[in-house]
């Protein structure tokens, strides 16, 4: 290679480098500034908002872990929304350098030109970083920017930038919108015991709760009473989720409101783990507020705000709405014997190892007497009174005078569960009670005394009939069914026509009868005394059958008699070989209904 060759090749290199450190210098002169915001912006701890020229208000937040927090003008949690916005906003902050100030100042301009002689708004942003000073000045001419005059740790202060109107609009908001509008914000999963307490002139209440080790809330204050689980669930989520009316702000009117609370008429205290929170509501204000609107404060906050009636509802009668008022709690498949008594009659219903149910019913002679229990029945009184509610309570703590007068002295019904580690839980059901339909009622594992539904006296009669086993016959297996006939005993028992789709639809329930309901123990053979009335037996339903090891010739017949229907729901049938009155089946109903129906047609 020649000379000349090599050195114009070191000449082009020489060149290109310096070009290319000319290029880059000039790029990174305008992106350090860029890069250094970046970094100072994107952890904020503390930020400074001052309004003003000079400084009419200043508003500081400060961060904590996650949260943040308003330090001055007022002590206050900061609105999640508005603080988590601004956040964000910095962290991605979009601006641009327009000039220098010696730029405009050439140009004949000054910093009044761009509303930054006497900036509006100032925001301080200070971070592990370092500090930063963003003044915002008037809007650009496309309106779609705001004129920035930054100042950075080393200096960087004489350049006007342009900021995106998102930040600004972040920034712009007044003391009450950076202001968390829910008061009482404590995690529902960390509270572990909360009181109320009410003032109603010279009359004090004070209810407190306390969860269990088990996640059962209990009321143990002013008396010992279970409480509804999901109920304090949904009161305390209400009262975490209660938000102010209005913050007063106004320093005099905030000294006025505060002198009010300093025996206030509403107290709310939460208890977890981590501490505690409170808060204190005053008597109802008078004026321009309005009757409904009460001042509070969270204890140890200076800051005072309003609330509403709905919040004081909430609160006032908490101990009535927060009790459980199930009548009975207990789980079903844990119960292995029910006792039923009235002053005449006791009914026990115990649970066999197999599963099945045996009822014993004990008279009023001594006599004592076995069915087998129906399970499907038995399952559907225990469901049953799982439903049951308290409908109101009337005495926590009466006397024997009052237990007397309720009516629960020598209780009119009574019910004992027992479940099979042999715990009970017993009812005890009194008088009506006064200008209602409720009946009076009590637990023996609580003192306090409460009204029930109208129809507890019908579900706890003791009556077998109701529990015994709704088979009224089985066929033995192997029986034949030879033959099925439907009389109409007031036509002098003449036969009524079956076909053979007929016959063998009927043959189901003659093999294995069951009743809806039994009427008595007892068959009268002119007809059923059923609801006051005598109804007498209308159709007689007839079974020639062949059974193993029957009598002489082998043959029997079993015969079940039935009234006229009785409604849409009632037909009275009876079995002279059990010895049974009762109401016949659904699907038995409807089969008749079809055969009566279709015999009475004309024939063409």
């Amino acid at each position: 290679m020649k000379r000349s060759t090599f050195l114009l090749l070191a000449l082009n290199t020489i060149t290109f480098l310096w070009i290319y450190h000319l290029a880059t210098e000039d790029e990174n002169t305008a992106a350090t500034p860029m890069l250094e915001l970046a970094d100072l912006l994107g952890d904020p701890q503390r930020i400074t908002i001052v309004r003003g020229f000079p400084a009419a208000s200043t508003l500081t937040l400060s961060r904590k872990e996650k949260d943040w927090n308003l330090t001055a003008p007022v002590e206050w949690p900061a609105a999640e929304y508005a603080a988590s916005k601004l956040a964000g906003r910095l962290r991605h902050i979009e601006v641009r350098r327009l000039f220098s100030i010696e730029e405009i100042e050439a140009k004949g301009e000054s910093l009044a030109d761009y509303g930054l002689d006497r900036p509006n708004l100032t925001l301080v942003v200070e971070s592990v970083a370092g500090k930063v000073s963003l003044a915002f000045g008037a809007p650009t001419r496309d309106g779609r920017e705001h004129y920035l005059l930054p100042k950075l740790p080393k200096g960087m202060d004489d350049e006007i930038w342009a900021v995106n109107n998102s930040l600004w609009e972040a920034v712009n908001l007044s003391t009450t919108e950076w202001m968390e509008r829910e008061f009482m914000r404590f995690p529902v999963y960390e509270i572990r015991t909360f009181g109320i307490r009410v003032t109603r002139g010279e009359a004090l209440t004070k209810t407190r709760l306390t969860r269990e080790t088990s996640g059962d809330w209990s009321i143990v204050s002013p008396i010992r009473a279970p409480a509804n689980p999901e109920a304090v669930r949904l009161f305390l989520n209400r009262l975490g989720s209660s938000k102010a009316l209005r913050f007063v702000t106004d320093p005099a009117e905030a000294k006025t409101f505060a002198s009010r609370l300093e025996n206030p008429a509403l107290r709310v205290n939460l208890e977890g783990s981590m501490g505690g929170k409170a808060i204190v509501v005053g008597e109802p204000l008078e004026g321009s507020e309005g009757t409904n609107v009460r001042p509070a404060k969270v204890e140890g906050v200076p800051t005072v705000f309003l609330v509403d009636e709905s919040f004081v509802s909430l609160i006032a009668n908490a101990e009535g709405q927060l009790r459980d008022r199930r009548l009975l709690a207990f789980d079903p498949a844990t119960i292995g014997a029910i006792e039923i008594k009235d002053p005449n009659l006791k009914l026990s219903l115990h649970k066999l190892e197999d599963g099945r149910w045996e009822a014993l019913l004990l008279d009023a002679d001594g006599e004592v007497s076995r069915r087998p229990g129906d399970q499907e029945t038995i399952e559907d009184f225990l469901s049953t009174l799982q439903s049951l509610e308290i409908l109101s309570f009337v005495s926590d703590a009466p006397s024997e005078i009052d237990l007397e007068a309720y009516g629960l002295g020598q209780p009119r019904h009574s019910l004992t569960l027992t479940d099979i580690e042999g715990k009970t839980l017993a009812l005890r059901v009194g008088h009506h009670a006064k200008e209602s339909t409720s009946w009076y009622a009590r637990r023996d594992d609580a003192p306090f005394v409460f009204t029930t539904e109208e129809t507890i006296p019908v579900l706890l009669s003791p009556s077998p009939l109701h529990f015994r086993q709704r088979l009224v016959e089985r066929l033995p297996q192997g029986a034949e069914i030879r033959g099925i006939h439907l009389l109409d005993l007031e036509t002098n028992s003449s036969e009524i026509s079956l076909d053979a789709n007929e016959t063998i639809s009927l043959e189901p329930f003659v093999r294995k009868f069951t009743a809806s309901n039994f009427v008595s123990e007892e068959y009268f053979p002119e007809g059923i005394h059923f609801r006051g009335e005598e109804v007498p037996w209308r159709y007689e339903l007839r079974a020639d059958l062949a059974l193993p090891g029957g009598n002489e010739d082998g043959n029997e017949t079993r015969v079940y008699r039935f009234s006229e229907r009785l409604g849409g729901r009632s037909w009275a049938g009876g079995s002279p070989a059990a010895g049974l009155s009762f109401l016949i089946p659904v699907g038995l109903m409807d089969l008749l209904s079809e055969i009566l129906i279709s015999e009475a047609k004309p024939i063409p």
